[in-house]
């Protein structure tokens, strides 16, 4: 298990799979690991459509640009605004470095294909460089 900076181990955080708006909140946070309830905390008539979610969720990191060392700048993460389904959950680390994990965008789409889509452009044009 992974160990963050204070002394007790971080454990699992179990979350109703109906839930979409828990899951962009919830992914911004230091977890070691994100599970998705679909059984316990998920009314009957909510299953299939918590599966659906939870089957069509991709998540693409931001880390540092090679050869980048510095003040972070995100370039042209305001393509993202308002597309439905797409979240970027962004760290508050100030210096960024080759590989450094900054971030992350969250696509949740009902069609995966169209999830993959999205996530291949951002992953082309979104870039983490330093000034």
């Amino acid at each position: 298990m992974k160990k963050h900076n204070h002394s007790l181990p971080i454990a699992p955080l179990f979350i109703p799979g109906n839930r979409n708006d828990m899951f962009n909140k919830v992914l911004s946070f230091d977890l070691t690991w994100l599970i998705p309830d679909l059984e316990d905390s998920v009314p009957e008539k909510e299953k299939s459509n918590a599966r659906n979610i939870t089957n069509n969720a991709i998540m693409v990191n931001l880390v540092g640009e090679n050869n980048t060392k510095g003040p972070v700048v995100y370039k042209n993460l305001d393509q993202l605004i308002g597309i439905k389904g797409v979240n970027p959950h962004i760290y508050g680390k100030k210096e960024t470095r080759p590989n450094r994990k900054m971030g992350h965008i969250t696509i949740i789409n009902s069609n995966i294909n169209e999830a993959i889509k999205i996530a291949r452009e951002i992953k082309q044009n979104i870039k983490v460089t330093s000034t």
